[in-house]
Order: C-alpha cells, then structure tokens, then sequence
C-alpha cells in the first residue's frame, strides 16, 4: 500500500509504529513546510528528493498513493479532502474531520462520489479505560441507562500557536474526543443539545476553553457534559474523562483510573495511559481492511458524523 503523508511532522510521527513494515507498507510522498521535518522523515521513509514537498499549494495529489494520512491542521482538511478525494485517493484524517458540518457532509459526498475511503483518526476510543467501559455498558449488566454525567478537567492551559486562534478550543480539541467516547459507549446519537461555551475570566486568549451541554439521546437517555481546558481546583481527569452512569440495575462510576460497578472497584492494571502512536496502529488497520474490502470502520468519515453534530451542535 502506498502512503502519502500531508505533515510529517508533529502528529505524523505519530504514524511511524503504523508503517514499519507490518501492513506492508511504502511511504511514496511527503508533505510538509517545515524543512527539518521533511528532511528527517524523508530520510527516514526513503522518500526520493523529488517526492518530498514544501508546500501544500505543490502538485502532491498527482502522485499515485493508496491512502493520503492528513496531519494537517482541521483548518487544511477541507482543502485537502477536495483534492485528494477528486484524484481518487482514500484518506485517514485527524480529528476533528473539518470545521463546520457544511464542511464534513460535503466531503463525506466527496468521496462517495469518487468511490474513496475516508476515515478519522479518533483513536482515544482504544484506549483501555473508554474500551472496558464500553464492554461493561454494552454486555447488558447495568441494563437500561438512564443518565450519563461526564466531566474533564484539565488544569494544563491552552496550547500555543494557531490553535488558540480558534473560536471553541475546547470543542475542536477535547470535546470531539469526550463526545464519541459518549457515543461509543451508550451506543446511540444525539437528538437534541442544550449548550454553552465561554472562556475563564483569566484566559486572556480568542479561543472558548470551557463548555457545558446536556443531551437528548435517541434511545431517551441523558447526557450531561461538562469540560474545561484551564481549571484550577480539582485534578486532571484524564483524556478518558470522569463519568457516572446511572442505570436501571445499577451505576458505574470512573475517577481517573479508580472504576467501580455498583460500588465494588474493577482492577484496570498499569497499563491504562494513552499511547497515540499505538493506538493509530488500530485505525491504520481497521482502515486498511476496510480499503481492501472489509467492514466499514466506526470512525469513517460516515460514521463520524453524528460525532461532529454534538460538538457544532454545542456552539
């Protein structure tokens, strides 16, 4: 399978586990504006001199590739998704797919329309804490659920750089992530959203750091969401976030990494942190599978839509 990369580095490192000869792999293209970047993962995938671009405005889609990984900013996508999917190209996105829902629906008929595959690299949903919670809720032991309350706190501060440029941070960063473990979990979407985001009173930055949501699923239940990127008080929650699930035989409750069903505590072991560059491996092979005529993944940019809808729903 033949790789293009846009941006090589940053979150595109995050790849190298996906391509190191497991899945048969060659990265024929890169794409990138930072010339350390470009050189070092040149050298590293053996990408020819010639095949190595500096700029996004460069004829990259004219080179023959399988799958187009995007590591560009979400701002980019949209740009990107029209001619990559217009030269036949599948893509892998990350998170967030693009910027408005106009944005996404029009680049999920994009690639219908040249028969491309697309995914979204939402790949906290491996993480070990969001994957059990997920075998709990759905092996039926807590039955029906009536309300869900969700809540990450992050007392880290804002990133630097064009993120903060942005108008809902939290949202397009955090948000995205929280709200499909949300789906992931209760296994159904959103109906309705009651919403709001601000910024703390000493976040001297444009970008909206907090949100508060309760929504209205399809099956009745509730969700009720909270997220702030620039607390003060309690400790980090996690990228797995704190929850309590409210059920018809019970209640499951997360705190960091301390899980209790029904009050008795559920030994999650050491291993439980995020590991981005493996949990990628998952989405570059579930997609790949896909590509070569498998099951349609969960993240696919189809499938991903209901995700976006909650978190443009919320502004």
């Amino acid at each position: 399978m033949k790789i293009l990369m846009l941006g090589a580095g940053g979150f595109g490192n995050n790849w190298r586990p996906s391509l190191d000869g497991r899945f048969n792999t060659q990265v024929v293209a890169l794409v990138d504006n930072n010339q350390s970047s470009l050189e070092e993962a040149g050298n590293f995938y053996g990408v020819p001199n010639e095949r190595r671009f500096s700029n996004l405005s460069d004829p990259w889609e004219e080179v023959e590739a399988d799958l187009i990984l995007d590591n560009t900013p979400h701002f980019l996508h949209y740009d990107n998704a029209k001619r990559g999917l217009s030269a036949g190209r599948n893509m892998i996105f990350c998170k967030p797919l693009c910027v408005t829902m106009k944005q996404a629906l029009d680049i999920v008929d994009l690639a219908e329309k040249h028969s491309a595959k697309i995914t979204v690299a939402q790949q906290l949903r491996y993480t070990k804490i969001i994957l059990l919670l997920k075998e709990i809720v759905q092996s039926g032991k807590l039955g029906q659920i009536s309300s869900v309350y969700l809540e990450w706190h992050s007392t880290v501060g804002l990133s630097k750089g064009w993120r903060l440029d942005q108008p809902d941070f939290m949202l397009l960063e955090g948000s995205i992530h929280h709200l499909d473990f949300a789906r992931m979990i209760m296994g159904t979407d959103a109906k309705t959203v009651i919403a709001q985001t601000w910024k703390d009173k000493w976040n001297t930055k444009k970008s909206n750091d907090s949100c508060t949501a309760v929504f209205e699923m399809a099956d009745g239940s509730m969700l009720s969401y909270r997220a702030t990127w620039t607390g003060k008080s309690q400790p980090y929650s996690g990228w797995w976030c704190d929850w309590r699930i409210e059920a018809e035989n019970g209640w499951l409750t997360v705190k960091y990494n301390d899980i209790k069903l029904n009050g008795e505590p559920i030994d999650v072991g050491s291993d439980y942190q995020i590991n981005i560059a493996q949990h990628n491996v998952e989405i570059f092979r579930e997609t790949k599978e896909w590509i070569e005529g498998g099951a349609e993944p969960s993240f696919s940019g189809k499938n991903n839509l209901p995700s976006l809808a909650m978190i443009f729903g919320a502004r």
